[in-house]
């Protein structure tokens, strides 16, 4: 769904929190999107490599919620991991998973700021899905 004419924002112009949470709202909606499924995918965004607990952390869901969500972002391929185990031992057996926005995801994230009337061009760093392990890559999230 784009957006009307009358909706884009003028470079520097301020617009009332009202109307921000109105736009979001319908963003998501024309998305399909929930606002917590938002909320983490913009997290692994701003963060690539988070871990689940930092998620957790920053975005002040439950972990049940927070895995639920990581699982559906994964399933759906807007979000990838890696696994890391900890450094200097292999008897440890938590493996840790690191999270990282696919190009599918910026894709994403770049219709949703579409959307919501935003103009300017925004890097993402992404993993490639058939890539190395732990190879972070920058991309252009266009498209």
């Amino acid at each position: 769904m784009e957006t009307h004419e009358d909706d884009r924002l003028d470079e520097g112009q301020i617009i009332r929190p009202v109307e921000m949470l109105n736009r979001m709202a319908c963003c998501c909606t024309a998305q399909r999107m929930m606002v917590s499924q938002v909320a983490v995918l913009t997290a692994v965004a701003r963060f690539p490599g988070i871990s689940f607990g930092t998620m957790v952390r920053l975005t002040g869901m439950s972990e049940p919620n927070v895995g639920r969500i990581l699982n559906y972002l994964v399933d759906v391929g807007d979000i990838t991991f890696v696994r890391r185990r900890p450094n200097g031992t292999e008897e440890f057996r938590c493996v840790k998973r690191l999270y990282y926005v696919t190009p599918q995801g910026a894709r994403t994230i770049r219709r949703m700021m579409r959307h919501l009337a935003w103009t300017d061009a925004t890097m993402f760093g992404f993993v490639e899905l058939g890539g190395e392990c732990g190879s972070g890559v920058t991309g252009d999230a266009t498209g």
